[in-house]
């Protein structure tokens, strides 16, 4: 009888799953969008990005953008949503690739611990307020990592090119 319990938990489990993160996600974009930034240093260059790709196109003409098409291609889509908005969602995908860089231990409250220390630490939270892309890079770095363990190419060559990536606008190259 308890197998039949398993089998029928299990077809709920992937439906629940994705309401669940479904929720979290719209939870965490909705808390970052009621930041008050106006007049603080809180998102400091993605106030610098944002304006070259609002609205889901490209905009190089003023923006200062110098980065190749190519490359703003993963960043692109949050230009559709608010600024607040797309912030949030940068800072959510920057502490889902956190997590998932902690190596798995054998202690599972090792392996929590070791998810606290890293989203809890000051870089972590400074790269959150600045609207840091070090999601995108070390993202990058974790599925150049996989391709070459698994031997695939494809998986190698976006890991690369995501771990190489630079935003910069004139703004944030003025002081070097």
């Amino acid at each position: 009888m308890n197998s039949k319990i398993k089998v029928q938990s299990s077809k709920f489990s992937f439906p629940l799953t994705i309401l669940l993160l479904a929720i979290a996600i719209t939870l965490f974009v909705f808390a970052f969008d009621q930041f008050p930034l106006e007049h603080t240093s809180l998102a400091i260059d993605w106030y610098a990005i944002y304006p070259a790709i609002k609205g889901g196109t490209l905009h190089y003409g003023g923006s200062g953008l110098r980065n190749p098409p190519w490359a703003v291609l993963p960043i692109l889509p949050l230009g559709l949503l608010s600024f607040r908005a797309s912030w949030g969602l940068l800072n959510l995908l920057t502490f889902a690739v956190l997590v998932i860089s902690v190596p798995r231990y054998p202690s599972r409250k090792r392996w929590i611990a070791g998810i606290l220390l890293l989203i809890s630490s000051f870089p972590a939270l400074r790269h959150a307020a600045d609207a840091n892309f070090e999601g995108l890079v070390i993202g990058g770095i974790l599925l150049l990592l996989y391709g070459y363990r698994q031997k695939n190419i494809w998986s190698t060559t976006a890991g690369y090119l995501l771990a190489s990536e630079t935003y910069q606008t004139e703004k944030n190259r003025s002081y070097i």
